[in-house]
């Protein structure tokens, strides 16, 4: 195998976080789907800027829902930041245990890197909205795109760790 995929053997404990936090990242993939083509769900957190709409939700931190379907972007929200949150505890924990050589620890700090720039072009999506306009769906796809890659490249490393293991037996 060339040096970026040939994964070092770990526990069953680091496959199994390796594939919650690809589940995760599917669970938000298509929950952002859902955001972006259910009617009205955009913009349920308001369109009135910086702070109001983003990173707030009408201007709240944990507003109250009354309508799960047209306030799905701030339960879509709530589980990128929980997924970032998990994302950012296994590079540190990786890092820790295999050194920044391994292969692994690579390819969770480029995820977990790919992820934090979707954060923020779905941001820069939610900020982008102009009255004659609307969104910029440029960015949509490109938010889009980068949280395809990020379930990609976290089932990637998730597979390769499983081929080791099954390799190695």
């Amino acid at each position: 195998l060339p040096g970026w995929a040939d994964f070092e053997r770990v526990s069953e404990i680091w496959r199994r976080r390796l594939l919650w936090l690809s589940t995760g990242t599917l669970f938000t993939l298509f929950s952002g789907a859902f955001v972006s083509t259910t009617g009205g769900a955009n913009t349920g957190c308001g369109v009135d800027g910086l702070y109001d709409s983003w990173p707030l939700c009408h201007g709240e931190l944990l507003p109250s829902i009354h309508d799960w379907v047209l306030q799905s972007q701030i339960i879509h929200r709530w589980m990128v930041v929980a997924v970032e949150v998990a994302l950012l505890m296994a590079s540190w924990a990786i890092w820790k245990e295999f050194g920044s050589d391994s292969v692994l620890c690579k390819w969770i700090w480029g995820t977990t890197a790919l992820y934090m720039v979707n954060l923020g072009i779905g941001a820069l999506y939610i900020l982008s909205w102009d009255l004659s306009d609307g969104f910029s769906e440029h960015l949509s796809l490109t938010h889009l795109l980068l949280a395809s890659l990020s379930f990609i490249a976290l089932a990637t490393t998730w597979v390769g760790v499983a081929t080791v293991q099954h390799r190695e037996g």
